[in-house]
């Protein structure tokens, strides 16, 4: 069991499936409704602890009635969350999602407001407490002032999600040990396939582990200068896409926490990944003793 900080945003989910995906300007009925609590690294923290880890979740928390549901969510799921950087009138980050019944395709709406975390405040954590620091990469001036800070100290291995080529997001690459790159930002950067994305990224930074999940086509890593590749491994139906990519970078996590070999990662990341994308949610994803 590891002790693993993650920061980034919580967000409330309001989930609606659909036989198909709406027309402008229709109204459609949906056959479920769900609120859950969501946000990429909220959605990793649940599958670390569900593998048997720690998490704790760094975020900024809002003061309106879906921050008390998203609060009780976490404790329900086991999932600490630093409580001090509560913001007084304030909304909570809010997605809605759309999922196509037919494809599982997920469509999102996003609104935020809420005030992401200082490094300031950050500073309020002693990371020495840790065994792993995740971080999703967003809020970049104040993400790159804590990891400058961090650089300086002692400190657990540090992981890097990059999902979207926000402006400046490269200023924080230097100091992940272990990047992930999604198939988006993959896509946004102009590469075609993961490989390319690593292999340009790898000759900038040959000494960092690099991870590149790439849907149905499976996902890819370099280590070493050595390339990697595990195929996908997609569940009898498709039923929720939704945080697929969250679960592989907590799967990843975990398996370098247990210092795994790469192949090894790959193909347990991408089991558990498919597996996500097979069932409603992230409840009861691993069990207990369970092999994937």
């Amino acid at each position: 069991m590891s002790r693993i900080l993650l920061t980034g945003i919580i967000t409330l989910d309001i989930i609606h499936f659909v036989d198909h995906y709406p027309l402008e300007d229709s109204e459609q009925r949906a056959s479920q409704q769900i609120f859950e609590t969501g946000g990429n690294t909220a959605n990793s923290s649940y599958i670390l602890k569900q593998l048997g880890h720690e998490p704790k979740l760094a975020a900024t928390i809002a003061d309106d009635p879906a921050a008390a549901f998203i609060c009780q969510q976490l404790q329900q799921r086991g999932v600490d969350y630093f409580d001090q950087w509560q913001i007084a009138n304030s909304q909570s980050p809010t997605s809605c999602i759309t999922i196509n019944q037919q494809n599982a395709s997920r469509t999102i709406t996003h609104y935020r407001d809420l005030p992401e975390l200082q490094a300031r405040q950050f500073e309020q954590i002693d990371t020495h407490k840790f065994d792993w620091l995740h971080f999703e990469g967003r809020n970049i001036t104040q993400l790159e002032n804590i990891l400058r800070t961090i650089a300086g100290q002692p400190h657990a291995p540090i992981s890097l999600e990059v999902e979207k080529d926000l402006p400046d997001i490269e200023c924080l690459l230097p100091y992940g040990d272990v990047i992930f790159f999604s198939r988006n930002f993959a896509l946004q950067r102009g590469f075609k396939e993961a490989a390319e994305c690593l292999q340009y990224f790898a000759s900038i930074y040959p000494h960092k582990r690099l991870f590149c999940a790439w849907g149905e086509f499976g996902a890819w890593a370099i280590q070493s200068s050595r390339l990697y590749h595990s195929p996908a491994v997609p569940p009898a139906h498709l039923i929720d896409t939704r945080a697929a990519g969250d679960t592989f970078n907590a799967a990843c996590i975990d398996g370098l926490l247990k210092q795994q070999s790469i192949v090894q990662i790959l193909q347990d990341a991408c089991t558990l990944a498919g597996r996500k994308c097979g069932q409603k949610g992230l409840d009861n994803l691993i069990t207990p003793g369970d092999i994937l």
